[in-house]
């Protein structure tokens, strides 16, 4: 993760796209959780649902949003 989406000053922002069971090991890599508990703990993933990870200059990452559909919402 640190070689494909580098944190920097410059302000970059990535985007990820993937399927539940990736973005689940991305999480998992991001937040700093240990492999062993992603076979006992899940993060609800649904189809098009929206995950913001913060990461710092330093490395440490916190999860901001968690599976929003916020986007989905309808505009009349």
């Amino acid at each position: 993760m640190d070689s494909r989406c580098p944190v920097g000053a410059d302000g970059a922002r990535w985007v990820l796209v993937s399927h539940s069971e990736t973005l689940q090991a991305v999480l998992f890599e991001l937040l700093g959780l240990e492999d062993a508990l992603l076979h006992r703990t899940r993060f609800k993933i649904s189809n098009t649902g929206v995950f913001i990870v913060d990461r710092t200059e330093d490395g440490c990452a916190s999860l901001v949003v968690a599976n929003s559909k916020t986007h989905l919402a309808r505009t009349a």
